[in-house]
């Protein structure tokens, strides 16, 4: 597994084929920071898993990338598993 991150209160830990691991971290990374820039907030977790959940259905299982998400925002901390 390896950690990488994802926004400031935002880290994954992914699995399977290292390309699309890191290919999805540094999309998502890279769309949540100009979200938090555009809204001056922080972002949320939900957020995050609705986009890369949308973003991995859209590659229909061309994706190999198993994500465990860990982070905090408002509504707390959480930790959620996504898989392609």
């Amino acid at each position: 597994l390896k950690n990488s991150y994802i926004a400031p209160n935002i880290y994954a830990c992914g699995a399977g084929t290292a390309a699309d691991t890191q290919f999805v971290n540094l999309f998502m990374s890279s769309n949540l920071e100009l979200q938090r820039l555009n809204s001056g907030r922080q972002t949320r977790i939900s957020s995050y898993i609705t986009s890369t959940a949308n973003l991995l259905y859209r590659y229909q299982g061309n994706l190999g990338a198993y994500l465990i998400v860990g982070g905090y925002d408002v509504l707390g901390a959480h930790l959620v598993m996504l898989s392609a």
